[in-house]
């Protein structure tokens, strides 16, 4: 598989989402509250702020960020961007021009809080919001929270939903739990099943788009925030052979939360037969990423 190449030089990214109208980045590292955190890049690779009242917190906070697919009862606030800043939600117009709390978690997670869109329907296509604490939570549309389950491993974070028929565990919420080399799988129901416990370093979990499609001119459509000083791209053909599947972004066993972000990791594929197996190894990427389906 070709290597990933650089689509822009920023400062300190670490969550990423792009859709076919745009791509946004968190930062993680802000010198004062209120100051720019989160950023839209165009198919060109022009950044400019995004949101700028978003009320941002000073220091290294790892703020995950999503775009509404508009399904179900999302319908209505489609392209809305929702953005995780320790236990707060934040519901951001696509403009950028108004920002509110939209949910809290009943947690005290400070950072690290995950978040992804049920594209499956098997969690009636509401927000999912992982706690660092082994806590997955579902968000419907009106800010309402819920707990789905809490599992056993911690730190988890990089939520997805997988495809339906993505093996015995099609249709469920997969975590990625760094500290014990492992990705979890939770039903709707609130069951918890191993999938894996062979990837140290285990940082997220994304879907490869059945037709993996680029963002405009950019020349990718699979996006990463290779910290600490810019975004990868991998184009449509890097994945083709991959579509449908499951990906593992690492983070180096070395890093702990109180020395910088690792500046590399690696991703790892997962078949739709993975269960309590090993994966098989890709090209070095990134710490969270997303896609232009």
């Amino acid at each position: 598989m070709p290597a990933s190449s650089t689509f822009v030089s920023v400062n300190t990214p670490i969550g990423v989402a792009v859709d076919t109208q745009r791509l946004l980045y968190t930062q993680y590292t802000v010198t004062n509250p209120g100051d720019p955190a989160i950023f839209s890049v165009s198919d060109t690779g022009t950044v400019s702020i995004f949101a700028p009242s978003f009320p941002s917190t000073s220091g290294s906070v790892e703020k995950y960020i999503d775009i509404n697919p508009g399904l179900g009862a999302w319908a209505s606030k489609a392209h809305f961007i929702y953005v995780t800043q320790g236990r707060e939600i934040y519901e951001i117009t696509p403009d950028g021009t108004q920002v509110s709390l939209f949910a809290a978690l009943p947690s005290g997670a400070a950072t690290h809080a995950g978040i992804t869109f049920d594209g499956e329907g098997t969690f009636n296509n509401d927000m999912i919001v992982t706690d660092p604490g082994g806590s997955v939570f579902r968000v419907d549309s009106t800010g309402s929270v819920t707990l789905v389950a809490t599992v056993d491993e911690s730190p988890i974070e990089g939520p997805a939903v997988v495809p339906m028929g993505f093996g015995p565990h099609g249709g469920e919420v997969w975590v990625a739990a760094e500290g014990a080399g492992a990705v979890l799988a939770v039903r709707n129901d609130g069951t918890v099943s191993v999938i894996t416990r062979e990837i140290p370093g285990a940082e997220n979990v994304r879907v490869v788009p059945a037709e993996p499609s680029e963002f405009g001119a950019s020349g990718g459509a699979y996006f990463a925030a290779d910290y600490p000083a810019r975004i990868i791209k991998y184009t449509a053909a890097d994945f083709a052979s991959l579509a449908g599947n499951v990906l593992v972004g690492q983070e180096p066993i070395t890093f702990r939360p109180s020395t910088p972000a690792p500046s590399r990791v690696a991703l790892r594929a997962l078949p739709s037969s993975a269960q309590d197996a090993p994966c098989s190894s890709m090209r070095p990427s990134s710490s969270a990423a997303g896609s232009a389906s």
